[in-house]
């Protein structure tokens, strides 16, 4: 068994029954909590494929928007500068740790011109886009 099957396998035996989950307003111990959810649907079998697809859907979405932000810097190389210059101000080395304060203090990085436009691009929302990244 996985360690996330395991979780979910905790987390149904112990939710009703455990006073750590009482005051937690985390997702699956509401729902194993919930009554009007049917006992049918709280399985272990549900649960976990209910949270893989939520793991997936949140790092499929991420791991798109970094690759359309890749593309466009690397199509762009005054943006591509802009950036390196960025992180290199706060990343001097590929091992200097960066904490993510530093990280939103990077004017660009945190800019519609790099994340939010990224991002729409994903939905495939070009032509509102690609105005702001010439």
């Amino acid at each position: 068994m996985g360690v996330l099957r395991n979780e979910v396998t905790h987390i149904l035996q112990t939710a009703h029954q455990d006073e750590k989950w009482k005051d937690v307003n985390a997702l699956f111990p509401a729902l194993a909590r919930n009554p009007d959810i049917p006992r049918e649907d709280k399985t272990v079998y549900r649960f976990y494929n209910e949270a893989q697809n939520l793991i997936g859907a949140g790092t499929e979405t991420t791991a798109r928007t970094m690759r359309i932000c890749v593309v466009h810097l690397l199509s762009n190389p005054d943006k591509l500068a802009t950036f390196k210059k960025e992180i290199w101000s706060v990343m001097p080395e590929p091992t200097s740790p960066i904490t993510w304060a530093q990280l939103e203090q990077l004017p660009y990085l945190v800019s519609a011109s790099c994340r939010d436009r990224s991002h729409r691009l994903t939905t495939g929302q070009t032509a509102v886009i690609t105005e702001g990244l010439r």
